[in-house]
Order: C-alpha cells, then sequence, then structure tokens
C-alpha cells in the first residue's frame, strides 16, 4: 500500500500499530516458505515506514534500511553506510551500528567465513 502511494485512514493506521506488535519477528534471514511473521529489520523498517507515512507519497521498500532503527535514506537525508565486514547489513549512522551490533556479531563472522570458502 505504501509503496503505491495509498492513503490510509488514520484508525486503520491505528489499528495497523496495534497489530504490528502482534506478529511474531525473527534476527535474522530464513527462508520464504518457512517465515512465519516478520523479520527484524522488515518490522522496523514497516513501523518506521508508519511513522513517516505521508498520505498520497509512495514509499519504496526496495531501498535499504538500517537494521537496528529501520530508517532509510529517504527518512535521514543521508545515504546509509553496509557492514564493512558481511556487506549485508545497513546502518543510517554509528550509534546504530554499534547499538546492533551484539545481535548481529555472530551471523557476520558466519557470512565472512561462507565468502571466504
Amino acid at each position: 500500500m505504501m509503496r503505491a502511494g495509498a492513503k490510509i485512514r488514520a484508525h486503520d493506521m491505528e489499528h495497523l500499530r496495534e497489530l504490528v506488535d502482534k506478529i511474531p519477528s525473527r534476527p535474522r534471514y530464513s527462508l520464504p516458505h518457512l517465515d512465519s511473521g516478520f523479520r527484524d529489520p522488515g518490522k522496523v523498517q514497516f513501523l518506521v515506514a508508519l511513522e513517516n507515512y505521508k498520505a498520497g507519497t509512495p514509499r519504496s521498500f526496495a531501498d535499504p534500511s538500517c537494521y537496528k532503527c529501520g530508517k532509510m535514506q529517504v527518512d535521514t537525508g543521508n545515504a546509509l553506510k553496509q557492514c564493512a565486514g558481511c556487506k549485508k547489513v545497513w546502518y543510517c549512522d554509528r550509534d546504530c551500528q554499534k547499538g546492533h551490533w551484539a545481535d548481529h556479531k555472530a551471523a557476520c563472522a558466519r557470512s565472512k567465513r561462507s565468502a571466504n570458502v
């Protein structure tokens, strides 16, 4: 809906905010046919999209979003930066990168090891 620039009524937006907290999420990626809800970065990105919603203004979910706070370049005005280790996650600033490191450290190491095989 947001990608197409849909106009969402205020009470529907509130309902979306209530529902998104009830949807389970996983900290990392999983196979699409095994997904049972959001992946954490997607959930955060969706919540940020709700917060920054402008009726009739399209929002692309194809662009990278910060893995910590969910913001995109359109939200921050600055280009996001990839993790220098795995090149698979993005951050809007150093604070978000540092704040997400404990969750990302093991996946980053696995990704680097598999890239070197």
